[in-house]
């Protein structure tokens, strides 16, 4: 998870909205365990802007071919 949140505006730096997107990034975590717990689940270190790099591409690759089986 980065540690910088950019919403449309640019970098977001009130520590009161910083606090309600990641309690809102964890109950979606929680939810998702819920609702889907045999489901496999992977976060990358990435976010959008390097999410093509070829190290995200790679660490991708591997997960799908671990429950692919190819």
């Amino acid at each position: 998870c980065s540690n910088v949140i950019y919403l449309e505006a640019g970098e977001e730096t009130d520590e009161n909205v910083i606090r309600r997107i990641r309690e809102s990034w964890e109950a979606n975590r929680r939810a998702w365990r819920a609702h889907y717990p045999s489901a496999p689940y992977y976060e990358l270190d990435c976010d959008h802007w390097t999410f093509f790099e070829e190290s995200n591409l790679k660490a991708l690759r591997e997960i799908i071919r671990k429950h692919w089986h190819i």
